[in-house]
């Protein structure tokens, strides 16, 4: 119901000015809102998972670092010819052998979490590269037409007989621009014309 409300309010409004739709794409703009708020809590949960996965990786390797400590006491004391308990150095190797074990599992989860996230990144990337590169376009396209609709005036109003000051005239050159122009080199073209 907010929701609506609110997007009647800003079509209201929207049409109050000057009578044009100035939010005709207020649903397009809640959609992204919505889905980069969506991406970014993703992010955030798969971050949060990734920093427990270190500290209990590093947890792991403090863990592994004792029991080979504790194993090399024991073998120093056999060396040296005390009396080992056969139970607690069984323990020490098994330890060893599941925080070894642990470890290298962790290890493992952290670089696939690290390519995945290099892999996501780089889409990502592409994608807004895509979405800049679209943008760009319809904006040039948008102030293409907007160099039309201004030049159709002008000559209108030279037809019509308006009058106009010759000291501040007017000379352009019109010309469809090619896809691969942007709006500066049609700029620096029109100067360049004009300076002969």
């Amino acid at each position: 119901m907010l929701f609506n409300l609110l997007k009647s309010v800003v079509i209201i409004m929207a049409k109050t000015e000057n009578g044009s739709q100035k939010f005709t794409n207020f649903e397009e703009m809640f959609s992204k809102t919505k889905n980069v708020a969506e991406t970014l809590n993703k992010k955030g949960a798969m971050y949060l998972e990734l920093s427990r996965k270190r500290i209990e990786y590093m947890d792991s390797k403090s863990k592994l670092s004792k029991a080979y400590e504790k194993f090399g006491r024991l073998q120093y004391e056999a060396y040296i010819g005390n009396e080992v308990d056969e139970n607690e150095y069984a323990c020490a190797v098994a330890d060893i052998s599941a925080l070894k074990e642990k470890t290298e599992t962790l290890s493992a989860e952290l670089e696939e979490a690290k390519n995945k996230d290099a892999q996501e990144l780089k889409k990502g990337a592409e994608e807004f590269k895509n979405e800049v590169k679209s943008a760009s376009k319809e904006a040039h396209d948008v102030i293409v037409q907007q160099a039309k609709d201004f030049f159709r005036a002008v000559q209108l109003s030279v037809k019509s007989g308006a009058p106009y000051d010759p000291g501040s005239e007017i000379h352009a050159e019109f010309s469809e621009v090619k896809e691969k122009q942007t709006p500066e080199q049609q700029d620096v073209r029109s100067d360049q014309k004009q300076d002969h």
